[in-house]
């Protein structure tokens, strides 16, 4: 199954069949425990992403508030 699996992805033989079905989304969302809020990594890719959404990088719209 998984070979099959893998041969179907690299010839590009999937398709999206649930995607009338999925509700659209307005951005992304980032979830994560309190306690690690303050650590600098996670402020580095709050940061980078708020400002790639802004720049409509990520192909998403961007809800983002200004800091």
């Amino acid at each position: 199954m998984k070979a099959v699996s893998l041969e179907a992805i690299r010839l590009l033989r999937l398709e999206r069949m649930l995607q009338p079905f999925i509700a659209p989304t307005s951005g992304l969302f980032l979830y994560f425990a309190a306690k690690t809020q303050g650590q600098p990594k996670l402020r580095a890719l709050i940061d980078m992403a708020t400002a790639q959404l802004r720049q409509g990088i990520l192909g998403l719209t961007s809800t983002c508030p200004s800091p």
